[in-house]
């Protein structure tokens, strides 16, 4: 069966060179996941911190102390407004994406800015309230759900198909 002609032959079009170089050009795309992030946090994480405020947290928030609805009353504050939420400052400001930094590899939330202090506090707990005790339990907010995971990597997919395709397209 020796005829000289190749028992088996692969041709690759476009050539494995071109290839290799638009491989070597997506992985110059990825180096940064600065946009897959911001996505991410505008997309997802956002509006899970803001479902978190609408539904007074998941798991539910530990209910205002007797005191401390007392004290509100006493001040004449509406007490009947969703918890963590009498202005709507701590909610919108937590929802923005400004108090987020994002960088090439991580999405970093460090602290929430001064004109909304007291979400810090409420986020972990510890002291600080006026009552007897003083002390203001956690009522996290921002947070991740279950959900989220899979939500931020549909993101990130859907990213990676927009390079791949934006890379080849044409081909």
């Amino acid at each position: 069966m020796a005829t000289g002609e190749p028992f088996l032959e692969l041709t690759f079009k476009p050539s494995l060179s071109v290839i290799r170089r638009d491989l070597l050009l997506l992985s110059v795309d990825l180096r940064s996941l600065h946009e897959p992030l911001k996505r991410s946090v505008q997309q997802v994480i956002i509006p899970s911190i803001r479902a978190n405020f609408d539904a007074q947290g998941r798991p539910a928030w530990a209910p205002y102390a007797a005191s401390t609805i007392e004290f509100h009353e006493m001040l004449g504050i509406d007490m009947s407004r969703s918890m963590l939420d009498k202005t709507g400052a701590l909610k919108r400001t937590a929802t923005t994406l400004a108090i987020w930094t994002i960088g090439k590899e991580d999405a970093t939330l460090n602290s929430l800015p001064p004109n909304v202090w007291y979400g810090n506090l409420h986020q972990t707990g510890g002291k600080g309230g006026k009552g007897p005790k003083g002390i203001i339990p956690a009522r996290p907010f921002i947070m991740f759900q279950d959900e989220d995971y899979e939500k931020i990597t549909e993101v990130f997919a859907k990213w990676l198909d927009e390079r791949i395709i934006a890379r080849w397209a044409g081909r």
